[in-house]
């Protein structure tokens, strides 16, 4: 809920006679000292279940055309019988919280605190203290959803006039467990070059215990990110990085770090670490933002050039576009067809496909694949790809992340890396499916292509 403040006529002389001191005689005595709480109305106030304590602060000011003189007042928790006699005439949506929850004293049950104010003083601190332990067996069983709980305050006067819109307060207390989780987390893709990435994980105030997170490589991480955003990332050979550990929140700090360092020259190509907070060493707290991932893309140094005597299609219209040599002329406003007409085809499991012969052995492998630009349909939608181990063809890949990017005539799909269990030079890119349908099967469906960039290592 927003704060709520309000001014009244009498803080408005209260502030006016401060300054016409000389003219005191024209204000009636009861203005000579006036008094009101800093903020009244309402007010959040988080708490947080591993504290015994915690403390809401309260300011009430005195002002009033006599600074000098004493006054005196207290600050006090409203009986339920008076809150039940205000909600009837406010109609707030609150309800009352059981006394056993706060005091101001940080034991026991004081609902009550007298105030004097000597001469000269503006304005009085206190402290309202919540018990957290309290509040929190309270709520377990609290079932009325359709008012909230608040410690009502009023403020008294003994000697002074007290300000009749400003002597109420409502402290709605939230009840959390702390979370301790990533504060810089999310998706960190580093520019080409960069080795490492540092990671902050913490909780939302200075801690009061020592607490370690622990973190761990989580593929699941990945495979979301990679489903949700239409992308198709490899995990990061292990080998290729360090510094994923145990983060450790000493006493007395709000957070630690966790530095990743990626070796380049084993991490390979658009690659990722996916990274999850999975348990904490202490109870009663929660985890927070549990996951992150950070990310390589570095394809560039692994291009591997391809000419049109390494490629072989099981299914090719040359009537339009330019074949096979449309895939790798390094022209992306030229393209490759598959065949398409009335007759409907009828393909095996690798569908419709282009057989490549790279000039060397590679274990990892992506690819940049280019729509037509000429033309709005056969738009890719899932590819699978099998590698020649000498015997037979093994499938290592399904993806369907083209489909979600390959949505328009100019779009680029990025996609990659891969990761085969042995070293190949003969592999298949196998069209399963395009915007037309399923290419297995009886079909009419077809795909076309601007270029095919292939990266590998």
């Amino acid at each position: 809920m927003k704060s709520i403040y309000l001014a009244s006529a009498s803080l408005a002389l209260l502030l006016a006679g401060a300054s016409c001191s000389e003219k005191y005689d024209i204000y009636p005595e009861e203005y000579s000292k006036v008094m009101m709480f800093k903020d009244s109305g309402a007010h959040d106030f988080t708490v947080y279940s591993p504290h015994s304590v915690a403390a809401f602060p309260i300011s009430v000011m005195k002002g009033g055309w006599n600074p000098d003189a004493t006054s005196g007042a207290k600050v006090r928790v409203m009986t339920e019988e008076e809150f039940n006699d205000w909600l009837l005439e406010s109609g707030a949506g609150y309800s009352y919280l059981p006394n056993n929850c706060y005091s101001f004293t940080e034991s026991g049950q004081t609902l009550e605190l007298p105030l004097e104010f000597k001469g000269g003083e503006g304005y009085k601190t206190l402290a309202l203290n919540v018990f957290p332990p309290a509040l929190g067996e309270f709520l377990e069983t609290y079932t009325d959803a359709s008012r909230t709980p608040v410690i009502p305050l009023v403020l008294e006067g003994s000697d002074g006039l007290i300000d009749a819109n400003g002597n109420e307060m409502f402290i709605i207390p939230e009840y959390k467990e702390p979370s301790v989780g990533f504060l810089n987390g999310g998706v960190k893709m580093l520019e080409d070059g960069e080795k490492s990435f540092t990671f902050n994980i913490g909780l939302p105030f200075e801690s009061e215990w020592d607490i370690t997170a622990k973190v761990e490589v989580d593929p699941s991480v990945l495979e979301e990110y990679n489903a949700n955003e239409g992308t198709s990332m490899g995990l990061m050979p292990a080998e290729a990085y360090s510094g994923v550990t145990d983060v450790a929140i000493n006493k007395g700090a709000e957070s630690a770090s966790m530095t990743v360092n990626i070796d380049l020259d084993k991490a390979g190509f658009r690659n990722a670490i996916p990274l999850r907070i999975t348990t904490l060493s202490l109870d009663g707290f929660e985890i927070g933002e549990s996951t992150a991932l950070v990310g390589i893309d570095n394809a560039s140094g692994f291009k591997i050039d391809i000419t049109a005597d390494m490629l072989y299609a099981n299914d090719c219209y040359s009537g339009d576009g330019k074949g096979v040599p449309g895939l790798c002329d390094g022209d992306f406003s030229t393209h490759f067809h598959s065949w398409y007409g009335s007759n409907a085809r009828n393909f095996d499991e690798f569908g419709s496909y282009i057989e490549f012969t790279l000039p060397k052995e590679i274990q990892e492998i992506g690819f940049d694949h280019a729509n037509r630009q000429s033309y709005n349909n056969g738009h890719v939608k899932r590819v699978k790809l099998y590698a020649w181990n000498g015997t037979d063809w093994v499938e290592f890949a399904d993806c369907n992340a083209y489909g979600k990017v390959l949505l328009d005539r100019f779009d680029v799909a990025s996609v990659g890396s891969f990761h085969c269990p042995f070293k190949f030079n003969k592999f298949r890119y196998c069209v399963v499916e395009a915007d037309g349908g399923s290419l297995i099967g009886k079909t009419t469906a077809f795909w076309s292509c601007g270029e095919i960039v292939v990266y590998g290592r």
